[in-house]
């Protein structure tokens, strides 16, 4: 829930813990497509890492798990430029690239390619 439109953080202690608190923008009732956004916004929180994230996606769009039309807006409306960049590229694999992607021993494979031949152009 946003109030104001502001976004508001706060900690606390309780049983000698601390705990991080924050009021960020929620849909009332979030979907499926809606946690993925969210868990591409925490990546750094859940010690994720987003290129494993990103083929995750793929593979699970390609087995039908995700709306990819609600997967869109979702991303539009609660995501990053970065996560709604990852949707997208998630959304043009082709299949039969979603699905050996995610074979690849490398894990900072990229589609098909290893790391050491992807080009940053």
């Amino acid at each position: 829930m946003v109030h104001g439109g502001l976004f508001h953080t706060n900690t606390f202690r309780l049983g000698g813990r601390r705990f991080l608190l924050r009021r960020v923008a929620f849909p009332r009732n979030p979907s499926p497509e809606w946690f993925v956004v969210d868990l591409f916004q925490h990546t750094e929180q859940a010690a994720a890492d987003r290129n494993d994230l990103t083929f995750a996606l793929a593979r699970a769009l390609h087995q039908g798990r995700f709306d990819a039309d609600r997967l869109r807006m979702m991303a539009r409306e609660y995501g990053s430029k970065d996560t709604q960049s990852r949707v997208t590229t998630a959304l043009r694999v082709p299949a039969r690239q979603r699905s050996r992607a995610v074979h690849q021993d490398d894990r900072h494979a990229v589609w098909g390619r290893r790391s050491s031949e992807r080009h940053d152009d």
